[in-house]
């Protein structure tokens, strides 16, 4: 269930929900790996630079990081692997991109708590009540991504701009 005293245990719980732990492949966190490199991708498509080298800089940028998240979600093989040894530097670096993330947020006067409040609750009600076990399921499209269901709401963040 959904707790906006946690938001990111919601999110983590939303994904347990999508995709149970038991279930998790390697493949999957390829995909979400594409799937973060897409939400980069359309954060650098709102980025206008104003000089020619940081337009120029911005432009590579954007065709690198939608070509490499379209490589990682469709690619039909596991195609990178984080070695054991760097499991610690990898969630370092996951933590600081929310760091940094709420930190850019912050600078920009965004209203980054509620806004991503928001969005979790957008995101659980994509999910269905299955009426025979009353078990929040969600349905998944032909390439097994979640599809919204029929209680989904887009998020409205203009409250917190």
């Amino acid at each position: 269930m959904h707790d906006p005293e946690n938001t990111i245990a919601s999110i983590r719980d939303w994904f347990e929900t999508a995709k149970p732990n038991e279930t998790l492949t390697v493949k999957d966190v390829q995909v979400q790996t594409g799937v973060h490199f897409e939400e980069v991708h359309e954060m650098l498509q709102e980025i206008s630079g104003l000089t020619p080298e940081t337009d120029l800089l911005l432009a590579k940028a954007k065709l690198a990081m939608h070509a490499l998240a379209d490589h990682f979600k469709t690619s039909p093989d596991v195609i990178f692997v984080i070695d054991e040894a760097n499991h610690v530097p990898y969630l370092d670096a996951l933590c600081d991109q929310v760091v940094t993330a709420v930190g850019t947020a912050h600078f920009m006067q965004y209203g980054i708590s509620g806004a991503l409040d928001t969005v979790a609750k957008s995101n659980w009600s994509k999910f269905i009540v299955n009426p025979e076990t009353g078990k929040r399921e969600c349905i998944k499209d032909a390439n097994g991504k979640i599809a919204k269901g029929p209680d989904y709401f887009k998020a409205d963040l203009t409250p917190y701009i």
